[in-house]
């Protein structure tokens, strides 16, 4: 079974159990649209019938068409990175440096990609002010992560054929819709506090960007197109998405790497059936 081949912040792969107990009743009759893609955990988990995926983050998508149309060249490269990371303490840096610069293949990109999320610290993805990865190695070369699982990124691939990828904002992707759509929204969570960390993109994902979203979903709901959201249960997200149907969840989960310190967090699913 496919399941996501990359580390993501707020991954929605085990919590998706949860979630599709939610969907709606005529789902299996909709087509499948995840704007804001991340680790694709959600997707992995329904493998809906038709999907159109996107993501504003480029060098992502470009690492998701590389798994789907050529996840050999994929493998090949990342088994080099596999066998440099056990045997070079700043290897980690060199092929930050490489991605940054820019990646001379499709493929290299992808491994590349997959390289720095299995090693880095805690599986994040940041950039500075430039749009430059910036997160330092988190992990040694003592080869206790394995960074090319061929079974998984060989079952993704086979999932993600006939998928439609795209690199696009979330605003494009919902232009064109019908309500024949079903959309799932993932964004960068509101924040608990002032200082939550949602820098995912060089622009961030601000308080006032989720009051823009709530303005799409409403203009969703205004052409019959259903669509779910996860997001954090607070009173932000009363404030700003008070107009659908807010439902609290409590899930598991942090940023750390040492699971005894994950602690219990109030989330919530948000639609508009």
């Amino acid at each position: 079974m496919a399941k996501p081949f990359i580390k993501w912040v707020g991954g929605k792969y085990t919590l998706a159990n949860e979630l599709k107990k939610h969907l709606p009743n005529n789902f299996d009759e909709l087509d499948y649209i995840e704007p804001m893609l991340g680790g694709a955990g959600m997707f992995f988990n329904l493998q809906p019938k038709k999907a159109i995926l996107s993501d504003i983050n480029k060098k992502l998508i470009i690492t998701y068409k590389s798994i789907q149309n050529n996840v050999e060249g994929v493998i090949s490269e990342l088994k080099k990175h596999e066998l440099n990371h056990k045997t070079n303490e700043d290897y980690f840096y060199d092929v930050r440096e490489y991605f940054n610069k820019g990646c001379e293949t499709r493929e290299g990109l992808a491994a590349a990609f997959i390289y720095l999320n299995k090693t880095n610290f805690n599986g994040l993805y940041r950039v500075n002010s430039k749009g430059e990865f910036n997160v330092p190695k988190g992990r040694t070369t003592s080869g206790s992560v394995t960074i090319c699982d061929e079974k998984v990124l060989k079952n993704c691939s086979d999932l993600l054929k006939g998928v439609e990828l795209y690199w696009k904002s979330y605003e494009d992707a919902l232009k064109d819709l019908n309500k024949h759509c079903f959309v799932y929204l993932d964004p960068p969570y509101l924040p608990q506090t002032d200082v939550s960390f949602t820098k995912y993109s060089k622009d961030g994902f601000s308080v006032e960007d989720h009051k823009i979203l709530s303005t799409h979903c409403k203009d969703l709901s205004e052409r019959g197109i259903k669509f779910m959201m996860s997001n954090a249960e607070n009173d932000y997200t009363h404030d700003i998405y008070g107009d659908f149907t807010i439902k609290p969840l409590t899930v598991y989960h942090s940023l750390g790497p040492d699971k005894k310190t994950r602690k219990k967090a109030k989330e919530c699913i948000i639609t508009n059936y």
